[in-house]
């Protein structure tokens, strides 16, 4: 038995996940999102699925080498040693007249390796979006909580890789 604990331990590659841009965007312009996905080991993790939500109000300008397919940019990764980050950009243009506060989730999962901690394999951000500064524009939109859509893409990713 110890045998096999061990052999479980030894695949393990607890994977992370980041989001970062701007807090607001003014309308029609064009924004960068960055997402770093790390693997905190201890093994390699294997055939790595990473995905971003784009919510309405954006499009996609640039998958960062992912692809697109709805309102979702999905990058597959072959492995990430233990320690090493993988890093995506989407550049994403801002709809005219878009207004309100808008939530992008993404997610990440492994399709080889077992995750002991799923907690850090689902973010968010939140963007302004709204007229340029000095315009009238309309009050941010509130989110009790903003991980619920990147948990929800995780967990999709889960559920592919571990059927």
């Amino acid at each position: 038995m110890a045998k096999t604990v061990a052999q479980t331990a030894s695949k393990l590659a607890d994977l992370a996940i980041a989001i970062s841009g701007p807090a607001r965007a003014a309308d029609g312009s064009t924004f960068a999102e960055t997402v770093t996905v790390t693997n905190h080991g201890p093994a390699s993790a294997g055939e790595v699925l990473t995905a971003l939500q784009v919510p309405n109000g954006l499009s996609v300008a640039s998958t960062g080498g992912g692809t697109r397919i709805g309102g979702v940019v999905y990058w597959t990764a072959g492995s990430i040693a233990d320690g090493a980050k993988l890093t995506y950009t989407v550049t994403v243009k801002v709809s005219a007249h878009a207004n309100g506060t808008v939530l992008i989730p993404v997610g990440t999962a492994s399709i080889s390796n077992p995750d002991p901690n799923y907690a850090n394999n689902a973010a968010a951000t939140t963007v302004r979006l709204g007229p340029a500064t000095g315009q009238a524009g309309h009050a941010a939109t509130a989110y009790r909580n903003p991980l619920a859509l990147g948990n929800r893409l995780a967990g999709y990713l889960l559920k592919l890789a571990h059927p």
